[in-house]
């Protein structure tokens, strides 16, 4: 099988078995993931001998998006155990800390981008996968308010990215030799859950990944997701819960 449907778009990964390898940037968060038991589903089912390099950037201060990137990975594989994983690859995006504010991350794209790089110029990488998602309906998003006492109980804010569904987008793109698949770019958090349901994985997958954005700092690990960023308000929008 290599076409998925649910209520909100049809997800085509045919073209992946013309590969022999692919990326995929999975971030621990649940969309990578959701597009990720696609990608190993289609793998498994119709190309076996296509590999995958999974690439996972982390924010300085943001540990834990490695650790939910490899309890992903490592369920998938123990999922498909047919499909061949040729590598994990992690860089960190520095960040600063000014005193009683946020860390400031420095170009997480651009730390994206050179693994990337690395990806297609030394590893023979031909394609790759994204998770980005479309954001919630703005009437939605619009009552994602702070808690009283914490930014004055301000709007939050979220990606800093137009992900609103003002019009459909392009799942797929062939930018010179790279081939770049964002199946998500139509779907939001509700369908993310959709696609875990279609592969009977949520009560497995879901509880793996994170979507907090709170950093920790220095190297520290979340216990509980904080549910006063827009972040987890988006994730309990979509699943119902934070695990």
């Amino acid at each position: 099988m290599s076409i998925y449907k649910t209520s909100q778009d049809t997800y085509d990964f045919t073209r992946v078995k013309e590969l022999d390898r692919i990326a995929i940037k999975l971030s621990g968060g649940a969309d990578s993931a959701a597009v990720g038991l696609m990608l190993w589903d289609t793998i498994h089912n119709t190309c076996p001998d296509t590999d995958i390099v999974v690439c996972t950037t982390r924010h300085q201060g943001k540990v834990f998006q490695e650790d939910h990137s490899r309890a992903v990975m490592n369920w998938l594989c123990n999922k498909y155990p047919n499909v061949k994983v040729h590598s994990h690859l992690i860089n960190q995006n520095p960040a600063y800390k000014i005193q009683g504010k946020p860390n400031v991350s420095i170009q997480y794209v651009k730390y994206q981008e050179h693994l990337m790089d690395y990806c297609y110029d030394e590893l023979g990488v031909q394609g790759h996968f994204s998770g980005i998602t479309r954001n919630p309906p703005k009437e939605v998003y619009e009552q994602f308010y702070h808690k009283p006492g914490t930014d004055n109980g301000a709007l939050m804010l979220g990606p800093t990215d137009n992900r609103d569904s003002q019009e459909e987008k392009r799942p797929h793109l062939d930018w010179g030799l790279r081939k770049i698949w964002t199946p998500l770019v139509n779907t939001d958090k509700k369908g993310v859950a959709e696609i875990m349901d279609l592969f009977n994985a949520r009560e497995e997958l879901f509880p793996l990944t994170w979507s907090c954005e709170l950093y920790v700092w220095p190297e520290g690990r979340h216990e509980q997701h904080c549910d006063d960023c827009w972040f987890c308000k988006e994730r309990l929008w979509g699943f119902g819960s934070y695990k």
